[in-house]
């Protein structure tokens, strides 16, 4: 399969958004990784693009221009796996070709936070909000060793984030009032 050359952020999510111009590359990485491939559902509102996989498996597929996140990802995962008290993704499978990358990995049960948070209650926020500061200090806990050594710089990140940030949220529909 041949890859686009996505040189821009807009180009690559124009790319994400259309269904066929990946849809043979999910099925060849499912398939690669043991699974049929015959159920892929795209998420929304993703930087990457990201699939469920016959209901048990993500696959997660990186454009060259963020093959940083892969790294990242890929390594923090391995680093941090059974390493808490919460169950984290397991990676199934990883690759690359073209500057292009992917995990497969397990699938978590639950659903996605941002599809039922406006229908919790204060009380039910609280106490997920309090779970999730609990994990943050309990990643925090856990020695970095190699991990120090991955990604850009801090200040690279922000110039990175910073220069992306007001097309990304333009593609996902965030109001022009809310733009510089």
């Amino acid at each position: 399969i041949n890859l686009p050359a996505c040189l821009t952020v807009a180009t690559f999510d124009a790319w994400r958004d259309e269904r066929n111009n990946w849809e043979e590359l999910a099925r060849n990485i499912a398939q690669s990784a043991g699974f049929s491939g015959t159920d892929i559902v795209a998420f929304g509102e993703s930087t990457n693009l990201v699939i469920a996989l016959d209901g048990s498996a993500i696959i997660k597929i990186f454009p060259p221009f963020y093959h940083d996140q892969f790294v990242s990802e890929r390594a923090a995962l391995q680093h941090l796996d059974g390493k808490l008290t919460i169950t984290t993704p397991h990676i199934i499978n990883s690759g690359e070709q073209d500057g292009w990358s992917w995990i497969v990995m397990s699938k978590l049960q639950g659903v996605v936070g941002s599809a039922v948070w406006s229908q919790l209650s204060s009380d039910e926020m609280s106490v997920i909000l309090h779970d999730v500061g609990r994990v943050i200090a309990e990643v925090h806990s856990v020695s970095p060793d190699e991990l120090t050594q991955i990604g850009s710089s801090w200040p690279e990140f922000i110039r990175d984030q910073s220069r992306h940030c007001v097309e990304r949220h333009r593609h996902q529909g965030l109001s022009e009032r809310f733009m510089p």
